[in-house]
Protein backbone atom coordinates (compact mmCIF):
# COMPACT_ATOMS: atom_id res chain seq x y z
CA UNK A 1 0.00 0.00 0.00
CA UNK A 2 1.42 3.42 -0.93
CA UNK A 3 0.17 6.77 0.31
CA UNK A 4 0.42 10.44 -0.55
CA UNK A 5 -0.81 13.31 1.60
CA UNK A 6 -2.02 16.53 0.03
CA UNK A 7 -0.11 19.64 1.04
CA UNK A 8 -2.41 22.36 2.34
CA UNK A 9 -0.96 25.56 3.81
CA UNK A 10 -1.80 27.91 6.65
CA UNK A 11 -5.44 28.96 7.00
CA UNK A 12 -6.25 26.86 3.92
CA UNK A 13 -6.12 23.65 6.00
CA UNK A 14 -9.78 22.75 5.44
CA UNK A 15 -9.11 19.61 3.43
CA UNK A 16 -7.86 16.13 4.23
CA UNK A 17 -6.72 14.31 1.07
CA UNK A 18 -4.97 10.99 0.71
CA UNK A 19 -4.17 8.55 -2.07
CA UNK A 20 -3.66 4.85 -1.39
CA UNK A 21 -2.77 1.99 -3.68
CA UNK A 22 -4.70 -1.02 -2.38
CA UNK A 23 -4.02 -4.64 -3.28
CA UNK A 24 -7.66 -5.46 -3.99
CA UNK A 25 -9.97 -5.08 -6.96
CA UNK A 26 -11.77 -1.78 -7.46
CA UNK A 27 -15.13 -3.58 -7.14
CA UNK A 28 -14.22 -5.02 -3.73
CA UNK A 29 -13.08 -1.68 -2.36
CA UNK A 30 -16.16 0.04 -3.80
CA UNK A 31 -18.45 -2.45 -2.03
CA UNK A 32 -16.59 -1.84 1.25
CA UNK A 33 -17.45 1.86 0.96
CA UNK A 34 -20.74 2.08 -0.90
CA UNK A 35 -22.89 -0.59 0.76
CA UNK A 36 -24.63 -0.60 4.12
CA UNK A 37 -22.57 -3.54 5.35
CA UNK A 38 -19.21 -2.41 3.98
CA UNK A 39 -18.18 0.25 6.54
CA UNK A 40 -19.08 -2.15 9.38
CA UNK A 41 -15.88 -4.02 8.58
CA UNK A 42 -13.42 -1.10 8.71
CA UNK A 43 -15.07 1.87 10.45
CA UNK A 44 -17.79 1.08 13.00
CA UNK A 45 -20.11 -1.91 13.29
CA UNK A 46 -23.08 0.36 14.04
CA UNK A 47 -24.25 1.51 10.59
CA UNK A 48 -27.93 1.94 9.68
CA UNK A 49 -29.99 3.66 6.99
CA UNK A 50 -29.72 3.50 3.22
CA UNK A 51 -26.61 3.57 1.02
CA UNK A 52 -28.46 4.45 -2.22
CA UNK A 53 -28.29 7.99 -3.70
CA UNK A 54 -30.54 10.28 -1.68
CA UNK A 55 -30.47 7.96 1.33
CA UNK A 56 -28.99 8.65 4.74
CA UNK A 57 -26.31 6.61 6.48
CA UNK A 58 -26.14 6.80 10.27
CA UNK A 59 -22.88 5.89 11.98
CA UNK A 60 -23.12 5.15 15.71
CA UNK A 61 -20.41 4.29 18.22
CA UNK A 62 -20.60 1.75 21.03
CA UNK A 63 -20.74 3.30 24.48
CA UNK A 64 -21.19 6.85 23.15
CA UNK A 65 -24.28 8.99 22.77
CA UNK A 66 -23.07 10.10 19.37
CA UNK A 67 -24.12 9.72 15.74
CA UNK A 68 -22.83 10.98 12.41
CA UNK A 69 -25.42 11.22 9.62
CA UNK A 70 -24.31 11.22 5.98
CA UNK A 71 -26.48 12.09 3.00
CA UNK A 72 -25.52 9.82 0.12
CA UNK A 73 -24.87 11.77 -3.06
CA UNK A 74 -23.09 10.30 -6.06
CA UNK A 75 -22.76 6.52 -6.25
CA UNK A 76 -21.08 5.51 -9.50
CA UNK A 77 -20.07 1.86 -9.48
CA UNK A 78 -17.21 1.04 -9.25
CA UNK A 79 -15.47 4.40 -9.42
CA UNK A 80 -16.94 7.04 -7.09
CA UNK A 81 -18.91 7.61 -3.89
CA UNK A 82 -19.87 10.97 -2.39
CA UNK A 83 -21.31 11.73 1.05
CA UNK A 84 -22.30 14.98 2.77
CA UNK A 85 -22.47 15.20 6.55
CA UNK A 86 -25.89 16.58 7.50
CA UNK A 87 -25.67 16.05 11.27
CA UNK A 88 -23.23 15.23 14.04
CA UNK A 89 -24.88 14.88 17.42
CA UNK A 90 -21.70 15.50 19.42
CA UNK A 91 -20.88 18.84 17.83
CA UNK A 92 -21.26 20.64 14.49
CA UNK A 93 -17.70 20.63 13.13
CA UNK A 94 -18.48 17.76 10.75
CA UNK A 95 -21.87 19.15 9.68
CA UNK A 96 -21.73 20.57 6.16
CA UNK A 97 -18.49 18.81 5.26
CA UNK A 98 -18.20 16.56 2.21
CA UNK A 99 -16.46 13.22 1.72
CA UNK A 100 -15.49 11.81 -1.66
CA UNK A 101 -14.00 8.43 -2.56
CA UNK A 102 -12.68 7.94 -6.11
CA UNK A 103 -11.30 4.61 -7.32
CA UNK A 104 -9.02 4.05 -10.30
CA UNK A 105 -8.27 0.60 -11.69
CA UNK A 106 -4.67 -0.55 -11.35
CA UNK A 107 -5.09 -4.09 -12.69
CA UNK A 108 -7.21 -7.14 -11.75
CA UNK A 109 -6.07 -7.15 -8.12
CA UNK A 110 -5.21 -3.52 -7.35
CA UNK A 111 -6.75 -0.06 -7.39
CA UNK A 112 -5.95 3.48 -6.27
CA UNK A 113 -8.20 5.24 -3.79
CA UNK A 114 -8.28 9.04 -3.90
CA UNK A 115 -10.08 10.16 -0.72
CA UNK A 116 -10.99 13.73 0.21
CA UNK A 117 -12.76 15.18 3.24
CA UNK A 118 -13.57 18.80 2.41
CA UNK A 119 -14.50 21.63 4.73
CA UNK A 120 -12.86 20.43 7.94
CA UNK A 121 -9.55 21.09 9.68
CA UNK A 122 -6.74 18.84 8.49
CA UNK A 123 -5.30 18.72 12.02
CA UNK A 124 -8.66 17.63 13.39
CA UNK A 125 -9.12 14.56 11.19
CA UNK A 126 -5.69 13.47 9.93
CA UNK A 127 -4.82 10.91 12.61
CA UNK A 128 -8.24 9.31 12.52
CA UNK A 129 -8.54 9.07 8.76
CA UNK A 130 -4.98 7.78 8.48
CA UNK A 131 -5.99 4.90 10.74
CA UNK A 132 -9.35 4.09 9.18
CA UNK A 133 -8.21 4.30 5.58
CA UNK A 134 -5.48 1.84 6.51
CA UNK A 135 -8.22 -0.26 8.08
CA UNK A 136 -10.20 -0.11 4.82
CA UNK A 137 -7.15 -1.27 2.88
CA UNK A 138 -6.45 -4.05 5.39
CA UNK A 139 -10.04 -5.29 5.26
CA UNK A 140 -10.27 -5.34 1.48
CA UNK A 141 -6.91 -7.11 1.33
CA UNK A 142 -8.35 -9.60 3.88
CA UNK A 143 -6.11 -8.51 6.69
CA UNK A 144 -7.08 -7.54 10.23
CA UNK A 145 -9.40 -4.49 10.24
CA UNK A 146 -9.22 -1.69 12.80
CA UNK A 147 -12.86 -0.66 13.04
CA UNK A 148 -14.72 0.68 16.04
CA UNK A 149 -16.00 -2.43 17.85
CA UNK A 150 -19.72 -2.93 18.38
CA UNK A 151 -21.62 -4.25 21.38
CA UNK A 152 -20.04 -3.35 24.70
CA UNK A 153 -16.39 -3.61 23.59
CA UNK A 154 -15.43 -0.05 24.38
CA UNK A 155 -12.46 -0.04 26.74
CA UNK A 156 -10.21 -3.12 26.25
CA UNK A 157 -6.53 -2.54 25.52
CA UNK A 158 -5.38 -2.17 21.93
CA UNK A 159 -4.75 -5.56 20.30
CA UNK A 160 -2.82 -5.21 17.03
CA UNK A 161 -3.65 -7.76 14.37
CA UNK A 162 -1.57 -9.30 11.59
CA UNK A 163 -1.52 -6.04 9.65
CA UNK A 164 -0.31 -4.10 12.69
CA UNK A 165 -3.66 -2.32 13.07
CA UNK A 166 -5.24 -2.22 16.51
CA UNK A 167 -8.98 -2.07 17.06
CA UNK A 168 -10.67 1.10 18.22
CA UNK A 169 -9.70 0.46 21.83
CA UNK A 170 -7.11 1.70 24.31
CA UNK A 171 -4.83 4.33 22.74
CA UNK A 172 -7.09 4.84 19.73
CA UNK A 173 -10.14 5.45 21.90
CA UNK A 174 -8.11 8.12 23.66
CA UNK A 175 -7.09 9.67 20.35
CA UNK A 176 -10.55 9.75 18.77
CA UNK A 177 -12.77 10.27 21.78
CA UNK A 178 -10.71 12.96 23.44
CA UNK A 179 -10.60 10.78 26.54
CA UNK A 180 -9.76 11.83 30.08
CA UNK A 181 -9.62 9.74 33.24
CA UNK A 182 -12.85 7.79 33.65
CA UNK A 183 -13.62 8.03 29.92
CA UNK A 184 -12.99 5.33 27.31
CA UNK A 185 -9.30 4.60 27.01
CA UNK A 186 -8.40 6.19 30.36
CA UNK A 187 -5.84 8.50 28.71
CA UNK A 188 -5.35 12.27 29.09
CA UNK A 189 -7.81 14.42 27.19
CA UNK A 190 -6.66 15.69 23.82
CA UNK A 191 -8.07 17.86 21.06
CA UNK A 192 -9.54 15.25 18.71
CA UNK A 193 -12.92 13.57 18.79
CA UNK A 194 -14.23 10.35 17.31
CA UNK A 195 -13.54 9.61 13.64
CA UNK A 196 -11.48 12.73 13.44
CA UNK A 197 -14.59 14.41 14.78
CA UNK A 198 -14.97 17.49 16.98
CA UNK A 199 -12.38 18.55 19.50
CA UNK A 200 -13.26 17.68 23.04
CA UNK A 201 -14.66 20.62 24.97
CA UNK A 202 -12.56 21.61 27.95
CA UNK A 203 -14.42 21.42 31.22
Amino acid sequence: MTTNHAEVSGAQQTLYARKLTIGASRERVFDAIATLDGPRHWWTTIVTGSAVPGGELRFGFAGLDEQIVMLVGEVQRPSAVGWSCVAHTRDQEWTGTRLRFELADRGPHACELDFRHLGISLELVAAGWDHFLASLAAYTQRRHPGRVPGGDRVTPGCDPGPAGLGGMDGPLVALWHGSSRGRPGGAPRNRRGILGGPRSRRS
